[in-house]
């Protein structure tokens, strides 16, 4: 059987940083990569609580590669986000999310 194969390099030691310090190079590592301070306090946000939640591969770990994916294009960076709530514990689609926002999928 092969063995697991993981994208994060866990060969180094995990150093702690104190939570307000994580949040605070997030949130100015992405206005360089062009977002609002606004949408990189917000962004800061969901990074941090990710990892304080242990799932690191959705925390601040993904800082740098957001921010380089900003100044590709592959990112907008001025982007906002939008929450779909369908109530009553129901999850929308694909389809269901891009017939509400009247784009083309």
């Amino acid at each position: 059987m092969a063995e697991p194969h993981s994208k994060l390099d866990q060969s180094e030691p995990c150093v702690a940083v104190p939570v307000a310090a994580a949040h605070e190079a997030v949130v100015r590592i992405l206005p360089r990569a062009g977002c609002t301070p606004h949408l990189a306090n917000e962004v800061a946000d969901h990074l941090v609580e990710a990892s304080l939640s242990g799932i690191d591969s959705h925390g601040i770990m993904r800082v740098l590669q957001y921010a380089e994916q900003m100044q590709q294009g592959y990112m907008r960076a001025q982007a906002g986000a939008m929450t779909i709530c369908l109530g009553g514990g129901n999850r929308a689609t694909w389809r269901q999310i891009m017939d509400m926002s009247g784009q083309p999928d």
